[in-house]
Formats: C-alpha cells, structure tokens, sequence
C-alpha cells in the first residue's frame, strides 16, 4: 500500500506528526508492504492521500488524480470505493491494487 507513495519530506513530516505515526512505522510497512496495515498506517496514509487531493473533502476518491498519479491503481475499483470518512475505511482501496 505504501511502495506506491511517491511524497515529498515535508508532507511526510506533516503526516507523521498529524498522526503520531513514528518513521519506524512507516518504513515498517514500505519494507514489507504485504503486512496488514494498522488503523495509525490507515490514518497516515489517509493523510498523504488527503493532502495530495487523491481524497476529497467530503472522503470521495478522486479517481482521475489517482490515475494521473497511479496508473496501475484499477480505475473500476475506485469508482466503486466507499466514502473515506475514517482511518480504517482506507482499507477498501486496497482491493484496488493500491
């Protein structure tokens, strides 16, 4: 789920500290991405996605900013993906190859 981050320093300190998500974490999960995330990753990732408008406001997947940034991501997936108003509602994107 994290390999596909492509996010400048600042918004991921932005992130870690929104959070209070430690860098060993994170890099926990980008070195082992098949690990299952936890609801503190959800919430990281949630955040970077957020901040790089792959979210909307009202926790709608923007799926042209996601296939601009992620073309591998299934575009049908994400038109079907539930609202993202928690952390753990992260979790159906990653039926989409996230």
């Amino acid at each position: 789920m994290l390999r596909c981050l492509e996010t400048n320093s600042t918004l991921e300190e932005f992130c870690l500290k929104e959070t209070d998500v430690t860098e060993d974490l994170v890099k926990s999960y980008k070195d082992e991405p098949e690990k299952e995330p936890t609801e503190d990753i959800y919430c990281y990732v949630h955040c970077i996605f957020t901040n790089m408008g792959l979210i909307d406001e009202e926790g709608n997947v923007v799926v042209k900013a996601f296939m601009e940034i992620m073309p591998n991501v299934e575009e049908e997936c994400l038109k079907k993906a539930p609202k993202i108003q928690e952390c753990n509602d992260m979790a159906s994107l990653k039926n989409c190859s996230i």
